[in-house]
This record gives structure tokens, sequence and C-alpha cells, in this order.
């Protein structure tokens, strides 16, 4: 079975191979190789510029896939579609295809420009079809299947002339970004732990936890890892591309310095909340153990050693 890229490409090729043939007002219909039958029966009723992709299952074929063939010189895509089909395949489908939808509305463009056609509906009558073309043929889509789907929306924002460049989306989007209350983050980096798609991440050189937003899919993971509830997320369409790949620091500050060796190894606010924080415990009642927290791993370790020797009674605390 061809992997979802495999099947792009193969889309890619046949628009090409169409237009050169002089074919006009290309229609992609994809679909599923379980419905023969359905299919012949929507070919034989649909105009010869719709054109059959077969694959094994609709979902198969990502919203990537769908805005290449856009930009590749297709006017509309439909998912030749069955009623009979298991509830769980028409509801992911009916899912992407609406998220594809509200995507086309903001780019001015008709929504059934990606659209499902449930071939039962053929016996009432033709679907409304999309047949203006864009006049984009711009070859291959390359990249990640995020990368490749913001390369074809970016393509079509700049041909409808997208003013707005910030668009909002509904919460159940996969785009977006995340913002950071400052007051409350101590750069725990928990957030970053559990982002799926590094979108959150920190290089590990200063004490900041960093964001792209093009590579966020609101999962709302980090949302609920954050344990001083810093983090909130917002559905939105960016669609200046500079900004939305660009590397943004939702929260920096100084690194503290162990008062030992120097060496930066901690963000301060971290440190000053434990000391805050473990001020009074037993382990932590006098000022030299309170120090040690502001020290680096190593300088911890030796300055521990250091005073058991000095204090060997000191070794029944630790």
């Amino acid at each position: 079975m061809p992997t979802p890229q495999e099947t792009q490409k193969f889309i890619e090729r046949t628009l090409a191979n169409y237009h050169q043939q002089g074919g006009e007002n290309a229609i992609i219909l994809i679909c599923s190789s379980r419905h023969e039958s359905y299919n012949a029966m929507a070919l034989n009723a649909l105009p010869e510029n719709v054109i059959p992709v077969v694959v094994e299952e609709l979902p198969s074929v990502g919203i990537d896939t769908w805005f290449a063939a856009l930009v590749n010189g297709a006017t509309q895509v439909l998912f030749a579609a069955s009623r009979h089909m298991p509830e769980t395949i028409q509801t992911v489908l009916n899912s992407e295809v609406g998220m594809a939808q509200q995507l086309l509305e903001n780019l001015g463009l008709a929504r059934e420009t990606i659209d499902i056609l449930y071939l039962e509906s053929l016996r009432e009558g033709l679907p409304t079809l999309v047949e203006k073309d864009l006049e984009l043929r711009i070859g291959d889509v390359e990249g990640s299947k995020r990368e490749r789907l913001f390369h074809s929306l970016d393509v079509l924002s700049a041909k409808q002339g997208v003013t707005d460049t910030v668009q909002p989306l509904p919460t159940t989007a996969p785009y977006g970004t995340v913002t950071c209350d400052t007051d409350k983050c101590t750069l725990c980096m928990g957030c970053v732990a559990v982002c799926p798609t590094k979108a959150l991440y920190n290089k590990g050189d200063r004490p900041a936890l960093d964001f792209v937003e093009q590579d966020c899919v609101q999962c709302g993971m980090c949302e609920k890892a954050c344990p001083e509830s810093a983090l909130s997320l917002t559905q939105q369409i960016n669609w200046d591309k500079e900004s939305r790949t660009q590397v943004i620091a939702l929260h920096e500050e100084k690194a503290a310095e162990c008062l030992s060796c120097g060496k930066p190894f901690a963000p301060q606010s971290m440190i000053t909340m434990l000391q805050d924080k473990l001020r009074g415990h037993s382990h932590f009642d006098n000022e030299a153990a309170l120090r040690r927290i502001a020290m680096c791993e190593d300088c911890r370790v030796v300055d521990m050693f250091e005073n058991m020797a000095e204090n060997p009674e000191q070794q029944l605390k630790y």
C-alpha cells in the first residue's frame, strides 16, 4: 500500500500529465478501493474532467495532499464516500474536511473546493462542482507533512491576497499559538518534556522556553503538564510565514550562577522558589544547607562531603 506522501506524488504527477495533454479544470475524486461499484457509478455520472484516485481508506490521504493538489492545478478535491462506511471513518473524514473548509473560507475560497460527495446522493443530481482554475502549478511539494501543508497554504494566501495576518480557528483546530504567564513560569521545562512535536523546546544554552508556532498541534499536553498553570493555547492560523516559523522566547530569565564556581546552572527564580519552600524543613534548617541549593550539582556534592569531613555528625542528616 503506498504511503500518504507517495499518494501525494502520484496526484501531483497525474495533474501535471493531465495539463500537459491540454486538460482543463481538473477535479480530483479520491475513492476507496472498498466501494468499486459505487465508484464506477459516480464516474459514469460525473463529467470527464473528474480524475479518480483510488486509496485503501479515504482518511489515509491527509489535508496536506488535498491542498498540494489545489496548488498544482486541481480546481476541487472530492471524496467519494458512502453512508454505509463505518461511522468512525465518516467521523474522521467529516472532521478533517471541516477543518480544510474553515481554512478555505479564511482564504476567501469556496468551502466546496474540498468536499465530501456521498455517492448515494448522485441519484438526486450532481454535486456542486468547482471549476475555477486558480492558475497555480508549483510542482512537487516537499518536506514533512506540516511543512507541505503550510507551503501550499502560503502559496494560496499569496494568490488570494490575504490581508488579515492572524485569523481565529475553532477550538478543535490543530493550529495555533501558546502564551506563557511569565510571572508564574519557573522554567521547570515540564512542558518541553511532554511536547510531541518539539514546538516547545530548550537548547540548553540558557534558561528559556522557546516556541515555534508552525510546529504546534494544539494538543494541550503542555497546558496540562504545567504545575504553575502558566500556559494557555489559542487556536489560530497565522498567514505570516516569517513569524509563524521563527523561534520566539515565551519566557527567558537570568541564570542563577553557582555560589562556588560561578557556572550558570538553573533559572534564578527556581532557585529562589526552592529556597523559600524548603526554608524551615528539617534538612534545611541552617543557612549552609539553604546556600547549597544555589550551587551547581558538582559543587553541591563537594560542599556536602567537605561539611561531613569537618562535622561527622552531619552524616545523620543525609
